[in-house]
């Protein structure tokens, strides 16, 4: 209907917002704006005055409203689904037969289908007529001929149920059975599993003859329907394996794309981000300090502590077998421990000569940095060993450069690497101090040319990616995209001269196009938890899935079907909601009558040390009353709450209460702490557990290597 739907407007005006709005205007001025909608929809409802002619149309267009407001309703508030009954059983005689008992459904439209009676289908008739649809109208024949499923009262055969009708029922097609008052069985191979629908269908009904005509129905008078009768049909269908996916899943994975594409750009934006973060981090402290000065007690605490990480993961690393593949999380934490400590050394070396000989006059602390240079020589040697390993392990190129880059760096600070430059007549503080990727490194960063190049090829795949994922799909950030296209990426190489300048262009670059991704994802999550309208594709209610074999039913299941979630169903399901409901009532309408409390001094109350006898769930709302409803100009957390526990501290509503119910004992604050205290304890026990099945995964793989290292050797034997 291409029309407006309009309200009328309530008050003294002799016009309002309804009908036609150049009448409005013309007649009343009154100023109403005219109604907006859509001109494929629209809702009109007929509007009648004194002296108007009526015709069909009008008192069809009144009908029509009130049955598309009430779809409507029902179509989007409720949803489709089996609201109560329908429950299919097998028929108590065996056989082909099940019995649908009456209910109620919603199907995808909104229209009601209600089954009044119950209705006893014949599924092998339904069978056939599913297959000759399938097969395009060719009917193969009875595949169950031949075959009964039980004795009637008569000696005959069996008579099939109802599988389509209207609120009065209609039959259909009885199969024919073998010999009369016997049972024989014919084998028609495996089980097949269809799925029974309810579909809902209209009739009309009571034809009449146009008053006009004044002449009775017959073969050459047109007589017109006066009712419409709603009605049901059941349909069988073939069971469909596609597996059910949910439509929120679906508009969020349709929103992000490939998800091959999309673990990648994760997996990337998340290195890049911390790269990109410590990059302009030490791109700050280069260029604010350039000496990058050195306090020594602040020095010494740091490559104590970093010295025994990394000792900790070089034992780690000691500690697999020689066969025994290292993990993940064991290589990135040697990788960190060995960054955090050649950061250190790192910074020792860009001192000036007379700063370095100065401390080195410490003996404690020139101890100290000669055993870090060993742990450092030590580690390098130790990921020459791991180092075809690593592929395997750090799936992501950008990370392998970066572990690259590093050790790379790493060999030019260690004391052989010194003194290297001093035989070849170089200072060795003045090699670090003109060195920008050692200054960077000092300031806790790495950069250099193998991971640079490959940090720009990603920088520009996730730009690529941001660009064209934001070009196709709906954004809630408006501006993302200029932004995104306004980034400089850096070059794949840099000179000497312009190494920190580049750095800081890929650091900047990694934390907006991070940033983007972030965004992106949000927006999509965000969009996605947005209900859309749901479409109406297949009217037809699933009720049940059938099983049968050698023509006989041989299993129902009613679980597939769809519920609709009403406060009927919820109060069914969860009847804890009545629960609260009565205690909230018995504590509302209590009456002081000692006999009441004599009688059930505990129905509905938890009693715990110091909180009366005030129900749990009344002490949750005046918590809830506490936090939330503050009367004016008064701080959130002291609100109605506390003052109806101290109105229940001097009056208490219960025979033996003291004034420890709410606020003096804190009820609800102790109801809180126990269900924190509990949720402690469960987060502990499963922290716990889950550590208890690491080691127990470590220790099944090292038996694991064991036994096949035994069994080598027998065989070798």
């Amino acid at each position: 209907m291409s029309a407006t739907m309009t309200s009328q407007k309530n008050g003294k005006s002799p016009c309002g917002c309804g009908g036609s709005a150049t009448k409005t205007a013309a007649s009343c001025n009154c100023g109403c704006a005219t109604c907006a909608s859509c001109p494929d929809q629209g809702y009109v409802r007929p509007l009648f005055f004194a002296g108007q002619l009526l015709t069909e149309d009008d008192l069809q267009q009144l009908t029509d409203y009130v049955v598309a407001k009430n779809r409507l309703h029902a179509r989007y508030l409720a949803g489709s689904g089996v609201v109560c009954g329908l429950e299919v059983n097998c028929e108590p005689c065996g056989g082909s037969k099940v019995i649908v008992n009456p209910g109620y459904a919603l199907d995808c439209c909104g229209n009601d289908i209600v089954l009044s009676c119950p209705q006893t289908l014949d599924i092998n008739q339904m069978v056939r007529d599913l297959k000759i649809k399938l097969r395009g109208g060719y009917d193969c024949g009875d595949p169950c001929a031949g075959t009964t499923t039980g004795k009637t009262a008569s000696g005959g055969a069996a008579s099939s149920g109802a599988y389509s009708g209207t609120s009065t029922g209609t039959q259909g097609t009885a199969m024919s059975s073998g010999n009369p008052g016997t049972t024989t069985t014919q084998t028609q191979g495996p089980a097949h599993k269809y799925c029974l629908y309810i579909n809902y269908c209209e009739q009309p009904t009571d034809p009449v003859s146009p008053y006009a005509t004044d002449a009775p129905c017959g073969p050459n008078t047109t007589c017109e329907p006066t009712r419409c009768l709603e009605g049901f049909r059941f349909e069988l269908r073939c069971e469909d394996d596609c597996e059910v996916k949910s439509p929120l899943c679906d508009r969020l994975w349709g929103c992000i794309g490939d998800r091959t594409d999309h673990e990648r750009v994760v997996r990337d934006s998340e290195l890049l981000r911390a790269y990109g973060g410590g990059i302009l981090e030490a791109w700050e402290k280069v260029r604010n300090e350039p000496g990058l000065s050195l306090h020594v007690g602040t020095f010494e605490r740091r490559l104590e502590e970093h010295s025994a990480t990394l000792k900790g993961a070089l034992g780690t690393l000691e500690s697999l077998e020689r066969k025994e593949r290292i993990s993940e999380t064991v290589l990135r934490q040697f990788v960190e421990a060995v960054q955090h400590l050649a950061s250190d050394i790192a910074h020792f070396r860009v001192q000036p000569s007379d700063r370095q000989q100065e401390i080195r006059r410490n003996k404690k602390l020139s101890e100290s940095i000669g055993n870090a240079e060993s742990q450092l020589g030590e580690a390098s040697g130790k990921y020459e060993q791991f180092r075809e390993e690593e592929k395997e392990v750090l799936t992501s190129a950008l990370e392998r450069a970066h572990v690259a880059t590093l050790f790379q760096l790493l060999r030019r600070i260690l004391p052989q690497e010194v003194a290297k430059s001093a035989r070849k007549g170089a200072l060795p503080s003045a090699v670090y101090l003109t060195y920008t990727p050692i200054r960077f490194l000092a300031a806790g960063a790495v950069i250099g040319e193998p991971f640079q190049a490959t940090a720009a090829f990603h920088l520009k795949l996730l730009r690529e990616w941001l660009i064209d994922h934001l070009e196709k799909s709906a954004q809630t950030c408006c501006d993302l995209l200029k932004e995104v296209c306004a980034v400089t990426l850096p070059p794949p190489t840099s000179s000497e001269e312009t190494i920190a300048a580049d750095a800081r262009m890929m650091g900047t670059a990694a934390e907006v196009l991070a940033r983007a991704a972030g965004d992106v994802w949000r927006s999509c999550i965000c969009n996605a938890l947005n209900p859309p309208c749901p479409s109406c594709n297949d009217t037809g209610v699933l009720l049940a899935c059938i099983t049968v074999e050698d023509c006989r039913v041989k299993d129902i299941c009613n679980a597939v079907r769809e519920f609709v979630l009403t406060p009927v169903n919820l109060r069914y399901w969860i009847p804890e909601i009545q629960h609260i409901g009565h205690e909230i009532a018995e504590w509302c309408c209590h009456c002081e009558c000692p006999e009441d409390e004599s009688q059930n001094p505990q129905r509905y109350r938890l009693n715990l040390p110091g909180m009366g006898r005030t129900p749990i769930y009344v002490r949750m709302l005046l918590a809830a009353l506490e936090a939330e409803c503050p009367p004016p100009n008064t701080p959130r957390g002291r609100g109605l709450g506390e003052r109806v526990s101290r109105f229940l501290e001097s009056e208490p509503p219960f025979n033996d209460v003291t004034s420890a119910g709410f606020a003096a004992a804190g009820g609800h604050q102790v109801v809180y702490e126990a269900v924190q205290e509990a949720s402690t304890s469960l987060k502990k026990d499963l922290t716990d557990a889950l550590g208890e099945l690491e080691s127990m995964r470590e220790e099944h793989k090292k038996l694991h290597d064991r036994i096949a290292r035994l069994e080598q050797k027998q065989a070798k034997a």
